[in-house]
């Protein structure tokens, strides 16, 4: 199916560049430093997401979790 195919390759492209991403960031900086920033860095983003386009209110846990983070 041709929206399968287009959906795919818009995740599976981000996807590979993230990973590219990380290893490629593996050469500069340690690695717990690396992880835990890409880890730290995609529940951000994915949070911001939420928010931003889907109008997702989060609870105050929710959004202290993320401060925390």
């Amino acid at each position: 199916n041709g929206k399968d195919l287009f959906l795919g390759i818009c995740v599976g492209i981000p996807n590979q560049l993230c990973s590219l991403f990380l290893i490629k960031a593996l050469n500069y900086i340690k690695t717990p430093i690396a992880f835990a920033t890409y880890s730290a860095g995609s529940i951000l983003l994915m949070s911001l997401s939420a928010i931003l386009l889907f109008k997702e209110k989060l609870k105050k846990r929710e959004f202290l979790c993320i401060i925390l983070i």
